[in-house]
């Protein structure tokens, strides 16, 4: 059953509503978290989107990629996506 008589300062304790102290809590203003992306994953961010924008542009009339670019960039692509994992 639940204490509605508890204040901030218990959860803060870590105390659970039902008495025992059996969870943690985690205060994200206390507890700084950076995520940052590395190097590889940036790369591979702008592979995709240049590998999607030849595709898209390669269904403009007039507009002439080869086939052989598309495959490059796509393994190459793919190479970066494993490699930024």
């Amino acid at each position: 059953k639940y204490d509605n008589n508890k204040t901030s300062e218990d959860i803060k304790d870590g105390k659970s509503p039902s008495g025992n102290n059996n969870f943690a809590v985690m205060d994200p203003q206390n507890t700084p978290l950076k995520v940052q992306a590395n190097f590889m994953s940036k790369v591979n961010t702008t592979l995709q989107i240049g590998l999607i924008s030849l595709g898209i542009a390669g269904e403009i009339p007039f507009v002439v990629i080869s086939p052989e670019l598309i495959t490059s960039l796509c393994w190459i692509t793919a190479g970066t996506t494993i490699t930024s994992s």
